[in-house]
């Protein structure tokens, strides 16, 4: 787990967005809108209000399944397909290299769609959020 600190800038539902500086781990990544800040969303329960200053934690495990599952998956999922492709492409009713192409592309986008998937899941997933553990008034 790993401890961070941000500014709360609004509530609901046992919810709050948090604004938070950018880290080292963010300095080279750019995937996210803002120049110096980030706002994400973290479990409160310990009642923090618009203005206060917060800690806290984010589950390391799950960013690295969240990054294999955004960069990685539809990679491999593309490479599969490829293979799926030509390895039809040998019974010789298709073209090897439009059969790779199309076998490539079309799992491409099956891990586009895991990707989707993923995110509406971690996104209703209380589990997945941030979690504030110390407000600092």
């Amino acid at each position: 787990m790993r401890e961070e600190q941000g500014t709360v800038i609004g509530t609901a539902d046992k919810l709050a967005q948090i604004k938070v500086g950018r880290h080292s781990d963010c300095s080279g990544c750019g995937g996210c809108s803002g120049s110096r800040n980030l706002i994400l969303e973290a479990v409160n329960d310990l009642g923090a209000k618009n203005g206060d200053r917060v800690r806290f934690v984010l589950q390391e495990e799950r960013m690295l399944l969240a990054a294999f599952v955004v960069f990685v998956l539809p990679l491999l999922l593309a490479a599969v397909g490829g293979f799926i492709g030509y390895r039809w492409s040998l019974t010789g009713e298709v073209w090897g290299s439009e059969a790779t192409f199309c076998g490539a592309a079309l799992f491409f986008l099956l891990g586009l769609l895991c990707v989707k998937w993923y995110d509406r899941r971690v996104e209703k997933s209380k589990a997945a959020k941030p979690r504030i553990v110390a407000v600092m008034r």
